[in-house]
């Protein structure tokens, strides 16, 4: 998983002890648009509804609700499952504790918010 991979085997094992499997049928609603945001996904096939990203396609190993499992705050994007998935939710307070306790997991994942904007940040500028 991406947004993990800089994470030493200890601290993803504490990620995943806070981690749960959801699974959706194919068109389910994963994320609804302005819902608060308490967990992140992390997700296997996936598609961005509305206005904001539609049509984007996640993957396997992509993840979404980063923002959400950090902030807290509403979604800002609905995503349904564009077939069977498998997803993994963590809850946000608990992974902020975690934090709290192993500040290399926030730097892993700081290193890769900033290399998604700066993939954003070339998209924008070709």
């Amino acid at each position: 998983m991406p947004f993990f991979s800089g994470v030493g085997k200890r601290q993803l094992g504490k990620v995943a002890d806070l981690a749960q499997v959801v699974e959706f049928e194919r068109g389910a609603v994963v994320t609804q648009y302005g819902e608060t945001g308490d967990a992140s996904t992390f997700a296997g096939r996936a598609r961005v509804l509305g206005k904001r990203g539609a049509g984007r396609v996640f993957r396997e190993g992509d993840f979404f609700g980063e923002m959400a499992l950090l902030d807290g705050e509403p979604r800002s994007a609905s995503v349904s499952a564009a077939t069977e998935l498998r997803a993994i939710e963590i809850p946000h307070r608990p992974f902020l504790k975690l934090l709290e306790q192993e500040p290399k997991i926030a730097v892993a994942m700081l290193r890769e918010l900033a290399g998604r904007i700066r993939g954003l940040q070339r998209q924008t500028n070709v």
